[in-house]
């Protein structure tokens, strides 16, 4: 998706590290980042996790409050949504 593609090339992960099952941190943090990103396109909570091969949009919600306020303490992650705002989302 484009949305993928864009946090992938924001982050430098490969698309199938962020979709895989991993629960390294680099990887859960883009993988958040591509929910909040495609939250700020209108999908549902539940088309996410859809898209995103997750068995509850649970996950998803707790994600995108998760990535939020870690960019609050963590220069990386603020600067990351920044670039993503600069691709046109509204995060």
């Amino acid at each position: 998706s484009m949305v993928l593609n864009d946090v992938e090339e924001v982050t430098g992960i490969s698309g199938a590290d962020i979709l895989s099952r991993s629960q390294r941190g680099v990887l859960t943090d883009a993988r958040q980042l591509v929910y909040l990103c495609m939250r700020s396109r209108r999908h549902t909570f539940v088309s996410i996790a859809k898209a995103m091969n997750k068995l509850d949009h649970g996950t998803i919600t707790k994600g995108c409050r998760r990535i939020s306020d870690l960019a609050v303490v963590e220069r990386k992650t603020a600067a990351r949504i920044e670039a993503m705002r600069h691709k046109g989302y509204r995060v």
